[in-house]
């Protein structure tokens, strides 16, 4: 599948006045990204897709209880097999999550994502 290019805030990415694709891995590892900043419920088109963002906006979080949502949200991309949450910092009120995904090709994504 092939999709517009997103840079690092979220906008679109042009080069020389032309939009960007990703396609193939990168393309899964943007949608994912999607997914994770996404609260659960707000995308009209889908009110199931994102993160179950309850507990995040608290004084002191439950790490696991957050791993076991973004998780959870990983796995709403069909072509995910598995996916595993390997660090959560929180420092200054920043959330980062690393994670692993194991696609149905056998492939692998390792990325880190800001949530707060």
């Amino acid at each position: 599948m092939i999709d517009l290019m997103l840079d690092s805030d979220g906008d679109l990415l042009f080069t020389d006045q032309d939009l960007q694709l990703v396609d193939e891995v990168d393309e899964i590892k943007q949608e994912l990204i999607i997914i994770l900043k996404t609260r659960q419920g707000e995308f009209f088109g889908d009110e199931t897709m994102g993160l179950n963002q309850t507990g995040l906006f608290v004084k002191q979080p439950n790490l696991n209880y957050i791993a076991n949502n973004v998780v959870q949200a990983l796995k709403q991309q069909e072509r995910v097999v598995s996916a595993e949450v390997t660090d959560i910092e929180l420092v200054n009120r920043n959330l980062k999550v690393t994670f692993d995904a194991t696609l149905d090709t056998g492939q692998s994504i390792r990325t880190e994502v800001d949530l707060l």
